[in-house]
């Protein structure tokens, strides 16, 4: 009877998950399509904007990278600074909640990395780059650690 409780409790957590939240490994997979192609980042933001900013806050932060990389997809220049502005502002309200989180400080080091100085959105990439490597041996996810050894790596 146990076990059988036990089954059933497992299978309505991953039913949750996928009604409510996409796995990460799925995010992040849609990440990296998503620079990659205009449909597969407004797919990635459609998928994740039903979802609770505090409750789901690395989510969050991949749709708030993935409406900034909009501005490489999409627009002429004021819509693509528009993109940027609202991506950026959930990005540092994400952090800012979870100071702490390694992935968020990674989505925002490798935003930064990849953006142009002119945007002046680089303030926090010594800091962030300084957190990761600190970090980086507490990780226990292997994706995510090797996601960001390939960034400390440039």
């Amino acid at each position: 009877m146990k076990r059988t409780c036990f089954i059933w409790v497992a299978c309505i957590l991953c039913f949750q998950i996928t009604i409510h939240g996409q796995p990460l490994n799925e995010v992040r997979a849609g990440y990296r399509a998503a620079a990659e192609s205009f449909s597969a980042c407004k797919q990635l933001i459609g998928k994740l904007n039903i979802l609770d900013t505090a409750e789901y806050p690395v989510h969050a932060g991949y749709r708030a990278a993935a409406i900034m990389m909009m501005a490489k997809h999409d627009g002429g220049p004021s819509r693509k600074f528009s993109y940027f502005e609202k991506g950026k502002k959930l990005m540092e309200k994400i952090i800012q909640q979870n100071p702490e989180s390694v992935e968020l400080r990674y989505l925002r080091y490798a935003v930064q990395s990849n953006l142009p100085g002119f945007l002046g959105y680089k303030r926090q990439m010594k800091g962030d780059r300084v957190f990761l490597k600190n970090h980086l041996p507490e990780i226990d996810d292997a994706e995510l650690k090797e996601m960001i050894e390939e960034i400390l790596s440039r």
